[in-house]
């Protein structure tokens, strides 16, 4: 189950919204969509302001920028941390194994606590991509509420520029 959450809380923090077709709400399923969705948004934007998503942010970005990985998820889930940086160490940017578990440690602490203060957002959020409509749902609240709030929720090209111009 905590792999569960920990994937689930990499898909959102990566969570690209690229929709091949423009809906409203009320095209998915009137009644159960807007009282999901209104649900859903509170608890992710309660998610995205926590005091524990601002610490694993910095921590990801600099993490994943280290590690140079292709598709961060199935890398590491597909032959496991451990397994994987033994293999790779010299694809990184870091000198050591040690160096490199000891920062694969402090971003699982932070996913660990990160999923701890927002419970209810990752139960929420397993409930409704559980179901036919759940995801886009999901995709919605994360389009309207980067639209909403541009100065809480980084839009997925403005991500993609900021960490373009650092390379």
């Amino acid at each position: 189950m905590k792999l569960l959450y920990s994937l689930l809380l990499l898909l959102t923090i990566s969570y690209h919204p690229v929709s091949a077709k423009s809906f409203e709400v009320s095209e998915i399923t009137p009644v159960k969509a807007d009282s999901t969705y209104i649900k859903l948004k509170n608890l992710y934007i309660k998610y995205i302001t926590s005091e524990s998503y601002h610490k694993f942010q910095p921590l990801e970005e600099r993490f994943v920028e280290k590690m140079h990985f292709k598709d961060y998820h199935s890398e590491i889930t597909s032959l496991g941390f451990d397994a994987w940086l033994n293999s790779n160490i010299q694809k990184t940017d870091y000198a050591t194994l040690d160096e490199a578990k000891l920062a694969y440690k402090e971003i699982s602490k932070a996913i660990a606590d990160c999923t701890a203060e927002n419970r209810a957002y990752f139960d929420m959020l397993v409930s409704v991509l559980g179901t036919e409509e759940g995801s886009e749902i999901w995709k919605k609240v994360v389009e309207d509420t980067a639209r909403e709030y541009p100065d809480i929720v980084e839009s997925p090209e403005a991500k993609m520029r900021r960490r373009l111009l650092r390379h």
